[in-house]
């Protein structure tokens, strides 16, 4: 039984027309497994619960330590300020008009 593939090359019985030995089969057929089981481990892995608070919560909190109130009112202080700076520089280009 033959059939024909773009490349022209024929393909006859379970044999590779293109060259391709057993174990170059092997070898693809290893690194699919690879390329499919790795994203699906990784998926299975970081869904764990357990996983996820022991690790990623706590890291969070080391990375990034809650703020402290005195940080947080800086902040907002700030925010009003630019934000009425904003607002009389309109308000005096609205006038000039």
């Amino acid at each position: 039984m033959s059939c024909c593939i773009a490349g022209g090359s024929a393909l006859v019985g379970s044999s590779f027309g293109d060259g391709r030995s057993e174990m170059g089969v092997k070898l693809e057929v290893f690194r699919m497994t690879v390329y499919l089981t790795f994203p699906v481990a990784m998926f299975w892995i970081a869904n764990q619960a357990e996983w996820f608070e022991d690790y990623v919560i706590q890291r969070k909190r080391e990375l990034w330590p809650p703020e402290k109130e005195s940080q947080r009112q800086e902040l907002e202080e700030f925010k009003e300020r630019i934000r009425k700076q904003r607002e009389e520089k309109l308000l005096r280009a609205a006038q000039q008009n």
